[in-house]
C-alpha cells in the first residue's frame, strides 16, 4: 500500500490521487497545483487495490502556528518537517495562511511522514 501523502495514477487514466489514511482521493486540477511543486514522482499503480476515499475538493498547504499541513477539505495533516515537505514534493514555500479560528474548525488527521 502507498504511503499517506504518496501520489498515485493509473497507467492509462489522467487522474491523479493522493493517498491519505490509506484510501486514494482524487485531486482537481486547481487542488494539486495547491498542493505540490509539480507533476514529477507520481507512482503509476493499479490505484483500484487502493480504497477510494472520494474526490478532494479544496486542497492546499497551510499554516497556522509555526506548523505546515495539508489540508483536504475539512481534514489537515500535520507535514512533519522539511524533509517530509520534500520527499512528497509539496508546495510549503506559499502556504495559506489559518488563523487558529480556522486551523481549529479543521480535524485532525495522521502526520504525515
Amino acid at each position: 500500500m502507498a504511503d499517506n501523502g504518496t501520489r498515485v495514477k493509473a497507467a492509462d487514466d489522467p487522474i491523479v490521487y493522493v493517498v491519505l489514511e490509506g484510501k486514494r482521493r482524487a485531486l482537481n486540477e486547481a487542488s494539486y497545483l495547491n498542493i505540490f511543486n509539480d507533476w514529477e514522482g507520481i507512482v503509476e499503480t493499479d490505484v483500484n487495490g487502493i480504497e477510494d476515499g472520494g474526490a478532494i475538493q479544496d486542497g492546499y498547504i497551510g499554516n497556522a502556528n509555526g506548523e505546515s499541513y495539508l489540508v483536504a477539505d475539512t481534514v489537515k495533516y500535520r507535514i512533519n518537517g522539511n524533509a517530509t515537505a520534500e520527499q512528497l514534493n509539496l508546495k510549503v514555500t506559499a502556504p495559506r495562511a489559518l488563523s487558529a479560528e480556522d486551523a481549529g474548525r479543521l480535524s485532525d488527521g495522521p502526520q504525515l511522514g
